[in-house]
């Protein structure tokens, strides 16, 4: 079943290429762990973060982080650092599942995928 925030002209473009998911994904934890590595005393950079992610991370099928990048630009928007850190914990353990996952070399086809 197609997810209904993803068209099918999308599902077989290029922006859902594993090379591309992962850069993505390790961007995203780069960036978080640069959030956090700053205590989290910039709310507007964590505010930025979190309305990118609502906003990009649906491109490459994945809701989840849309819907957490939503909450931490919320919980950023009110200077809730505890559940700043709470939501950053889950990004950065969904983000390291979804990483294994893309790697994952019974996933993808070298012949079928390229990895740019």
């Amino acid at each position: 079943m197609m997810p209904s925030s993803v068209g099918p002209g999308l599902l077989n473009s290029s922006l859902l290429s594993p090379a591309r998911r992962l850069r993505f994904i390790e961007r995203t934890i780069a960036d978080l762990r640069c959030g956090r590595g700053k205590g989290l005393e910039n709310l507007a950079e964590m505010e930025n973060l979190g309305h990118r992610l609502k906003g990009s991370a649906s491109t490459f099928n994945f809701d989840w982080l849309s819907v957490l990048g939503a909450r931490l630009e919320d919980h950023a928007k009110s200077g809730k650092k505890n559940q700043i850190d709470s939501v950053v914990d889950e990004i950065l353990w969904r983000s390291e599942e979804e990483k294994r996952e893309i790697l994952d070399p019974t996933k993808y086809s070298p012949v079928s995928e390229v990895w740019a």
